[in-house]
């Protein structure tokens, strides 16, 4: 396990004017995420916390342990050392900090942090609100892998991704098979990650947790994202369609990181300057408002 002693910076912000009193806490995407989950030139969650701004909405974003100490994942973790133990415990902090005793909390989480959304917000259960899933996959993140390996290799045919696709259907097969065990090595292993983030996965299932959650639900999902497609929007619409505490929006011009285009999404994209339109930020704002008022 790792520690949750680690420090974690962050940046909190609050509007100057016509504040509605609601803190809207970050949830990153897998990997060393700052607090803006910069990706290039662009950095989405910093977009979208400066457009809240102008609802009168707070927010909260914290460079993940991952950044800020990326040698505590040398060895055996979960994802919940990497993802929920710290949102966990923020949600704690300004639950119990006075300054904030007047404000609804709110949870966004964005791919592997809207995977694991479900499961955070049912740890926190009666402290916070509402929750939003950005481009969050419904289905396991080692299929959600092997998809992308798969959709590389048709946009960059006979690149280094055909031999990808083959370790990682192997790696699955050995996951799901009875060999699989805590002292699994990880070269055998999908991702090479360790046997104990595998195992914590693998007892998850964020679609039948989502099911059993009472508080407004927001998912949002772009079109032409690669990286968590419109199978996973399409499965969370089957499982939480009917649910009148839940609304889902997806979005025709946008990728994984909420940014606009034309045509196929690829990995250079992300190396071209965009901003998360205000259409995104609007829905997010007017829906917090009429479920939290």
């Amino acid at each position: 396990m790792v520690s949750s002693g680690t420090s974690l910076p962050g940046t909190l912000w609050i509007p100057k004017s016509g504040n509605k009193k609601i803190l809207a806490i970050f949830i990153h995407g897998s990997g060393p995420n700052d607090r803006d989950e910069t990706l290039g030139p662009n950095a989405p969650f910093l977009d979208i916390a400066s457009d809240l701004l102008k609802y009168g909405i707070s927010s909260y974003r914290f460079d993940k342990k991952t950044k800020v100490a990326p040698e505590l994942f040398e060895g055996d973790f979960t994802v919940d050392d990497e993802v929920t133990d710290d949102i966990v415990h923020i949600v704690d902090h300004f639950h119990e900090n006075d300054s904030f005793k007047s404000y609804s909390l709110v949870l966004i989480g964005h791919s592997l942090g809207g995977m694991m959304l479900p499961r955070i917000a049912t740890l926190v259960n009666g402290k916070i609100d509402a929750a939003v899933i950005m481009a969050g996959n419904a289905r396991p993140l080692q299929d959600v892998a092997l998809e992308q390996f798969k959709y590389l290799n048709t946009v960059y045919p006979g690149s280094p991704f055909t031999e990808k696709i083959r370790e990682t259907e192997a790696a699955i097969e050995y996951l799901n098979s009875p060999e699989f065990s805590k002292d699994s090595p990880n070269d055998k292993l999908p991702l090479g990650w360790s046997a104990t983030y595998w195992m914590s996965l693998s007892e998850y299932d964020q679609r039948r947790v989502a099911e059993r959650l009472t508080l407004p639900l927001l998912l949002l999902q772009g079109e032409r994202d690669y990286q968590v497609t419109m199978t996973d929007f399409k499965l969370w619409k089957e499982q939480l369609g009917d649910n009148p505490n839940c609304k889902l929006i997806a979005y025709p011009k946008l990728n994984h990181l909420f940014l606009e285009g034309s045509g196929k999404s690829t990995p250079l994209e992300y190396k071209t300057a965009g901003d998360v339109p205000g259409y995104v930020t609007q829905d997010i704002a007017e829906w917090l408002s009429s479920k939290i008022y």
